[in-house]
């Protein structure tokens, strides 16, 4: 024990002398050491017990070396380590952008694939819907479409300004009406063909509505003809052609004189009854207006637009295919889907215009306005029709009903909707604004044959009728253009020289310039002069353009359920004079 205790005391005392090695790291170089000697208050014993002590010295320095040989060594397997992983992350990226290439290559493959699927399907559909449609011409079917039936479930563009300054309206949101097309659907950058920059509808609903089905109807004006042809269920033809100069089908280039013809509105009445949607035996109607077709007739029916007198236009490409495309299975029920939109209420067949009642100054304590006599209206006056705001599909089932639960006493209902465009989008509330993309032919654009002064376009108004719905007697104070894109419409056309023989209501009236006649069954004890009123007439089919000048006289009756469209383009004021002489 006192040989070990010695010793333990010498190695002590040695260290005491040792030299220190400190590692000083260069910044730009490998690590260097410098022996650094702490010297101890004892020189001639440090001096001694670093002789006797050198072997201890080395022992302790070799196995310091080893120690930073072994650290070296893990930061070295440690930044190993570092860069596998980076170069894991990289590898595992470049093959998960490898995965994804393939996949999107197998879905476009399978998509395209799927597509040419559908498109052949639905082109043996629509030929099948074809067939359908003349077999219902044959039976006096409606031929707009199974979706019709409850049962079965169902700014002038010239550099592209807007004159009046006002916001152009848009579409609203219609992410609520329109769901299933997107929740889980893809966002399309689909343009729909001719559309204008500043008008109609952006939303993506209708972009994949209009892409889904123009993929399924692509351009093809033969076909689009034929189907059209095929929803006329009658060839509506003159009763008395002789009583003309003029032939209707084959009009002279410039208007012969006093075109139209026209005929006593009695005899025209007695013929065929308003509140009689059948048309009468053989089709034969006081019609004296000309029919038009678009590809070879172009230039005749723009003389007679600019000579202001009413015409037919037939066979127009846009008209044709629009109609095609509103009467395609399950296309107009997308379209309108559960938007709430303005519907008229009658508890009969007519429906008489009305406006809120604003009590002449005149007459303001009496409270009460002046009806077409000059006398004065009760002020208990009631709106012979009701406002309320239904979506597409409640209209319909009230409106494709049977012929059993039809007729003039009957519950009646008009649908009604509105593009604004320039009139802005506080016009409606929930503005269709893809009408302007739906009726191209309507666009407020130069050289279109319906549309003459593009800046006083007064938007895009359809009207959705059903069978028997009568609008009574009235004159509109500009152009007027008119389309019907499904089923049949008859119209009365009078001149507007008739109009004090046609008893209408003044100004004041909340029904003011429309007729106070009941022409189902006239008052001539009451209204004398309307027994010498002279009037033709027309049936619209789908397919078919009516243009209408100011101020001309038109009364309206459906004959089958209808979709109706018309746009409003400045005023003309060759006939002004007759109708400031009846005091408007």
């Amino acid at each position: 024990r006192k040989e070990r205790k010695a010793q333990v005391l010498n190695e002590r005392e040695s260290r005491r002398t040792q030299v220190v090695e400190v590692d000083i790291a260069i910044m730009s170089g490998p690590t260097q050491r410098r022996p650094i000697t702490v010297a101890t208050t004892d020189s001639s014993a440090a001096s001694s017990s670093t002789k006797s002590n050198g072997s201890s010295n080395d022992d302790a320095s070799a196995v310091r070396q080893r120690r930073r040989v072994r650290r070296r060594h893990r930061k070295e397997q440690s930044l190993t380590g570092q860069q596998v992983l980076q170069f894991a992350l990289v590898g595992g990226v470049l093959v998960i952008l490898t995965i994804l290439t393939i996949y999107k290559m197998m879905t476009n493959s399978s998509t395209s694939l799927h597509h040419h699927d559908l498109l052949e399907e639905n082109n043996s559909q629509h030929s099948e819907s074809l067939l359908r449609a003349e077999n219902n011409a044959e039976h006096g079917e409606s031929p707009l479409g199974a979706e019709n039936n409850p049962q079965h479930g169902a700014s002038k563009q010239k550099g592209g300004g807007n004159k009046r300054g006002r916001k152009p309206a848009v579409a609203r949101d219609p992410e609520s009406y329109f769901p299933i097309l997107n929740k889980g659907g893809v966002k399309t950058d689909y343009v729909v063909p001719d559309s204008l920059p500043n008008y109609g509808d952006k939303t993506q609903w209708y972009l994949q509505l209009r892409e889904k089905y123009d993929a399924l109807l692509p351009p093809d004006h033969e076909r689009s003809s034929k189907f059209v042809q095929s929803l006329h269920k009658r060839n509506y033809k003159p009763l008395r052609p002789d009583d003309m100069s003029y032939d209707i089908y084959n009009c002279p280039d410039q208007p012969p004189p006093k075109y139209p013809h026209q005929w006593n509105i009695l005899e025209l009445l007695d013929h065929w009854n308003p509140d009689d949607p059948t048309p009468p035996p053989n089709s034969l109607i006081h019609q004296g207006i000309c029919v038009f077709d678009y590809l070879k007739d172009f230039d005749k029916a723009k003389t007679y637009r600019d000579a202001e007198l009413p015409f037919i236009v037939r066979n127009d490409p846009d008209v044709v295919k629009t109609t095609e495309r509103w009467n395609y299975p399950g296309y107009i029920g997308q379209l309108m889907s559960d938007v709430q939109h303005r519907t008229e209420y009658s508890p009969n067949n007519h429906f008489m215009y009305w406006v809120a009642p604003g009590v002449n100054n005149k007459h303001k304590k009496k409270g009460k306005i002046r009806g077409p006599t000059g006398k004065l209206v009760p002020s208990d006056w009631q709106p012979p029709t009701k406002m309320m705001r239904m979506d597409y599909k409640t209209w319909l089932k009230h409106a494709n009903t049977t012929d059993d639960n039809l007729g003039p006493d009957k519950e009646h209902w008009y649908y009604r909707l509105i593009g604004c465009g320039d009139l802005g989008q506080d016009c409606d509330r929930g503005s269709s604004e893809y009408l302007y993309d739906e009726l191209r032919f309507f666009q407020p654009v130069e050289d279109r044959l319906y549309v003459v002064d593009p800046e006083e376009q007064k938007g895009i108004h359809c009207r959705f009728g059903m069978k028997g719905v009568i609008a009574e007697n009235h004159f509109d104070a500009s152009r007027n253009a008119i389309v019907l894109l499904g089923g049949e419409r008859r119209y009365i056309l009078s001149h507007p020289n008739q109009c004090q023989k046609l008893a209408l209501f003044p100004k004041a009236h909340p029904s003011g310039r429309h007729s106070a006649v009941d022409w189902s069954d006239p008052d001539l004890n009451s209204y004398p002069d309307f027994a010498y009123a002279t009037a033709n007439e027309v049936v619209l089919q789908a397919g078919d353009a009516l243009y209408l000048p100011t101020f001309w006289f038109h009364f309206i009756v459906s004959l089958e359920l209808n979709f109706q469209c018309n746009q409003r383009s400045g005023v003309s004021s060759e006939t002004r004079g007759w109708i400031k002489d009846c005091g408007f």
